[in-house]
Parts: C-alpha cells; structure tokens; sequence
C-alpha cells in the first residue's frame, strides 16, 4: 500500500524536526564537552535531543516497515507528540533562563587572541542553541496542532476508523465501516441489508389499492361468486327486475302477497292454505269446505 497524503505530510514534519534535533544534539555535545558536562542548563538539551532523535529515527522505520504500527496511529502519536512538546517547553525556559547572562554582548567583549577562540566558540554555540531549542519546540507544537485537527476532521465526516489506522496508510476518499458523514448514525454490512430490505419489500396495497395481509406471503386470490338461483321456478329470482317488483309488491301488500302465494301444486293436486281442492272447492279432511260448515 503506498502512503498516503496525511503521512507525506507528517515525514516532512519529522523530517524537519530529526534536522533541528541533529543540530541541537550537536551544539548541546559541543557545549557540553568544553564545560565537561557539567552545567544542567548544558545537560538537559543534550539530553533531551538524544532521546528525541532516538525515538523519532524509531517511529519512522516501524512507520516504513509496518503496515499498521501501533506507533503511527493517532492515539499513540498525539500524546506523544503532546509529552514531548510539554518536556521541550518547560526545560527550553530553564536552560533559557540559566543562559540570561550570557548575550551577544558578552560575546562582544571577549578577545580575538587565539588563547580564547574556544571561549567565542563556546559564546557563539549558546547564542545558537537557545535558538534552535525553541525552533525545536514550535515544530513538535505545529504537528501535535496539525495533526489534531486532521484527525478530528476525519471523525466529524463520519472516518472513525482513523483511531485505529496509521497516520501513512489512512485514505481519506476511502470506503470504511463507520459512521455515516454528517449524520452521527453507524455504517455497516446490516444497513446494507436494511436498505435491501427497504427495496424488495412490497407494497403493503395490491394492484386495487387495497390493504393486504401483511403476514401473508402471497395475495389471496379471489373468485367470481355466482348468484344463487332458486331451485323453485316459480319464485323469481331478486337479482332479476321481476324479482325486484314481486319484493315491492310484498311490501306494499303483504296479506295479498301471502294469499296469492299460498296455494301451489305438488303431485297434481292443487293446495289451497294447507286444504286440497277438488273440483274448484277446498275441503278439509272431513269433507267440509275449507271455509265454512
């Protein structure tokens, strides 16, 4: 995997910090060695830039050699980047503070006779280390601030995995399993599936616009239901315009639809209320007429 964007950027900062610390470390030995290490205000720059571009030489290779180093992700280097700009403030104004009386004037008044040319050096190389110590600081500063905020950045658009990838091999273009940008929600495989859902899902109305069971897998199907013919032909159907008007008859004359009704044919004999008729006369089963004694 090439490096990204991000981790060119952060090689230049390195790459610019391990020069200044290479500088530091020079002048602080030099120093160091004319005074015999003696002084602390000597010391302490020298010993810091040692352990800087020991850890910073570390940091780049495993960055090179790892695909993922744990030291290159964001968490890891961030409060690095933070102790060691911390450690670089606080013993830059100690030493600062210890080296006050020694300016460029001093420098100034100390002779140009070759039994004090070390004592110029050393003059000349305190000037320049207190300034190189301070450039030290300001870079450690600029890539903690810069580097904070890309990593933020990436967070607020949804790129959470940049917790967990390396400052060289993250690419901010590239599709990650996180949240959505913008919206605070997760991404993952089971939206996907949920957006599949969303599609093959049907629609809860058939083609009639009607509401269908949701439980059901397939539309009922319908059948045409026929109407129910009367197994009597003399009684009309209701579904014909005949039947219709026998049903407003019977509404408006129900005794007379009942009378004209009452008499119908089994066997040949003719039925009048319950009583056969013979000859055009009812009689009940004694021979009387229906009617009368």
């Amino acid at each position: 995997m090439s490096i990204s964007h991000i981790g060119k950027t952060r090689f230049k900062i390195y790459g610019a910090l391990l020069l200044v610390d290479i500088i530091v470390l020079g002048l602080s030995g030099h120093i160091n060695q004319f005074q015999e290490f003696y002084y602390k205000a000597d010391l302490i720059p020298f010993g810091l830039a040692l352990a800087t571009a020991i850890w910073l030489s570390v940091m780049i290779l495993l960055d090179v050699k790892s695909r993922n180093a744990a030291t290159a992700k964001p968490a890891f280097e961030l409060t690095w980047l933070g102790i060691m700009t911390l450690l670089w403030l606080g013993f830059n104004a100690f030493s600062t503070n210890r080296w006050r009386s020694i300016g460029w004037s001093v420098c100034k008044t100390i002779p140009h006779d070759a039994q004090y040319a070390a004592y110029r050096t050393w003059c000349t190389e305190v000037q320049a280390i207190r300034a190189f110590i301070w450039i030290e600081w300001v870079l450690l500063l600029l890539a903690f601030i810069h580097l904070l905020r890309w990593t933020l950045r990436q967070q607020s658009d949804g790129r959470t995995d940049i917790w967990s990838t390396s400052f060289s091999r993250f690419e901010e273009g590239q599709a990650q399993a996180g949240p959505i940008a913008g919206t605070g929600r997760a991404q993952s495989e089971f939206l996907q599936w949920e957006k599949f859902d969303r599609v093959q899902q049907p629609s809860r109305l058939n083609n009639n616009n009607t509401p269908t069971d949701p439980f059901q897998s397939e539309p009922a199907m319908t059948y045409p239901v026929e109407p129910v013919q009367s197994r009597d032909s003399s009684v009309p159907p209701m579904g014909t315009a005949y039947g219709r008007a026998q049903q407003a008859q019977r509404q408006q004359q129900p005794q007379a639809y009942d009378n004209g009704y009452a008499a119908y044919q089994t066997n040949g004999t003719q039925y009048a209320q319950g009583y056969p008729q013979y000859g055009g006369q009812s009689s009940n089963q004694y021979g009387s007429s229906a009617h009368g004694y």
